[in-house]
């Protein structure tokens, strides 16, 4: 049986119907996203600029497996409403710019896909802005990457690092950079005459955190709020491994022919950091401030 917290944080599988894409609805606007009608000026500014984009209505991609960032709410005052850190800095941009959206839920394989085929105008779901998905999207950064990992609790695999991982198993969610690195460092494994590393690839962070508790798999690699919220909840089968820093940074995602709807979020983003909105929504979702990074946009 899956555990309580397993269940909750990746809802959104249960409802997914034929096609693997569900609609949900945004959270309703909490007093902290709404602090985006203060900065007037800017706002004012970038809606004046960006006309076309005021009133327009827009389709988010979100996997909502990833506990502080995005999750579906299991409050019943908001069912089936998207909560989370990136949810809320989506409001307080809609807020600004003053355009509407809904959100399209996938698992995270599907979410640049969606982008491709029309399906969804933007990805919200903390996407990590690589060399890669750099060739078929742009990107809207607004926080940087550092990824801790989840082991078993005693750490009897004597996991210390990258490095360490030879010969063992990491599960990781289907798409996520994190399987380029483990893939990577498999590579210097074998180059070194040890064991490659197994790596696993699970649709949702719920089965990838199931494998680790059911002994599937030895570790996975993911952001370290997420990391430290999993393990809160399991104290006895769980802990946390070691950090490694990333040269991402997670950002929105637009297809490339979208300029002028990236540009809006650009000076959308821009007027929400200027008044400190985005850490004061990093802090009311515990997570660090110092990974607050100044809007920029990779073409």
């Amino acid at each position: 049986m899956k555990a309580p917290y397993i269940c909750a944080i990746a809802v959104v599988a249960v409802g997914l119907g034929a096609s693997g894409y569900t609609s949900v609805s945004a959270s309703s606007p909490t007093r902290a996203t709404l602090l985006a009608a203060h900065v007037t000026a800017a706002c004012t500014t970038a809606r004046n600029k960006y006309k076309s984009l005021v009133g327009k209505k827009l389709v988010v991609a979100v996997d909502p497996s990833s506990p502080g960032y995005e999750t579906i709410s299991p409050s019943s005052k908001s069912p089936g409403h998207i909560v989370g850190f990136d949810a809320d800095l989506l409001q307080a941009m809609s807020a600004c710019l003053g355009f509407k959206y809904s959100y399209l839920t996938m698992g995270f394989g599907s979410l640049i896909a969606s982008l491709q085929s029309n399906r969804t105008q933007l990805v919200m779901s903390t996407l990590y802005a690589t060399p890669a998905r750099e060739q078929v999207v742009n990107f809207l950064a607004y926080e940087k990457v550092v990824d801790g990992t989840i082991i078993d609790k005693g750490n009897p695999d004597h996991i210390k690092s990258l490095a360490s991982l030879c010969g063992l198993t990491d599960a990781q969610e289907v798409g996520s950079a994190e399987v380029e690195v483990a893939q990577a460092q498999s590579s210097k494994c074998t180059a070194e005459g040890k064991a490659p590393i197994t790596v696993l690839s699970y649709s949702d962070q719920d089965e990838v955190f199931l494998a680790i508790e059911e002994g599937r798999a030895n570790i996975t690699m993911t952001d370290t709020p997420v990391v430290q919220k999993v393990v809160e909840v399991f104290p006895d089968t769980l802990q946390t491994g070691f950090n490694t820093d990333l040269p991402y940074t997670i950002a929105i995602a637009a297809q490339k022919k979208e300029t002028t709807l990236l540009n809006g979020l650009y000076s959308a983003l821009r007027a929400v950091q200027s008044e400190g909105i985005e850490k004061k929504l990093l802090t009311k979702w515990s997570l660090a401030t110092s990974s607050l990074v100044p809007a920029k946009i990779y073409r």
